[in-house]
């Protein structure tokens, strides 16, 4: 009990500094400015208003959903580090693992605000413009937010033992390859050269497969989407949150900090 009061209050506290985070609202902004945008640019493409305005809003969901985990999966830790609040944290009876898992959840928490509040902007949009919000809509935003969390997850690892900067640029550098892992593995698969299919391979295995939480295609083409699906990707996603918070917390418990 006292283990779970302990990381609900580091959640808590995560969350109140994120949400005072001027940067997120500046990033917010930008977000719902193009998802409205989206409208101009319907309208710039005869007879795919519905298709441009879906594809559009999906993806600035993705991507500003991203950049949002990234920069509070980097900044809240190295913040408590920068103003040597992490000693006393440290000094205190608490395990290591639990102010990890207590900042992971309160980063999870500013992200579920952030996306909800960029769905609900995309959602309104859509019924504005008369367009019908499928199921397919639906499950592709919940996969969007299983993808954000695993990119939270990945940069929480990195911050466990890195700067800021290289923290958000081998993130961010992940978050595309993995978006791209389709390709990569199409690319491997037709090489000539044993030497580079065997480089790639390892590749795979290192690059997480964020194109398995992109159903932008089937939201744009209105194309079903089993829930079955949607439960194994969520579940698969978060397998990996959790294989990247124990390394996280296994390299966090060995830092010094002297």
């Amino acid at each position: 009990m006292r283990t779970l009061i302990r990381i609900h209050a580091i959640a808590l506290n995560t969350f109140r500094e994120a949400v005072r985070s001027k940067i997120l609202y500046a990033i917010l902004f930008f977000a719902v400015l193009l998802i409205l945008s989206s409208i101009a640019f319907g309208e710039l493409s005869l007879y795919e208003q519905e298709r441009v305005i879906k594809d559009i809003g999906v993806v600035v969901i993705t991507l500003f959903g991203a950049m949002i985990a990234i920069y509070t999966g980097i900044s809240l830790l190295h913040k408590e580090m920068d103003k040597k609040t992490i000693y006393t944290i440290v000094s205190k009876p608490i395990e290591r693992w639990q102010f990890l898992v207590g900042k992971y959840l309160g980063i999870l928490l500013t992200v579920a605000v952030e996306l909800g509040f960029m769905s609900l902007i995309f959602l309104a949009l859509l019924v504005l413009r008369d367009i019908a919000v499928t199921t397919t809509l639906v499950q592709a935003l919940l996969l969007i937010y299983v993808q954000i969390a695993v990119v939270a997850a990945i940069a929480t690892l990195f911050s466990a033992f890195s700067t800021p900067f290289l923290s958000g640029m081998m993130t961010a550098s992940l978050f595309l390859l993995g978006n791209l892992h389709d390709a990569i593995v199409s690319f491997t698969d037709s090489h000539a050269s044993q030497m580079v299919r065997a480089f790639m391979r390892v590749g795979e295995l290192l690059i997480p497969n964020l194109s398995l939480f992109n159903l932008s295609r089937e939201v744009t083409y209105d194309l079903p989407v089993s829930w079955s699906y949607v439960m194994l990707t969520a579940g698969h996603g978060s397998l990996y949150v959790l294989v990247m918070l124990g390394l996280a917390a296994l390299i966090f418990s060995r830092r010094d900090f002297i």
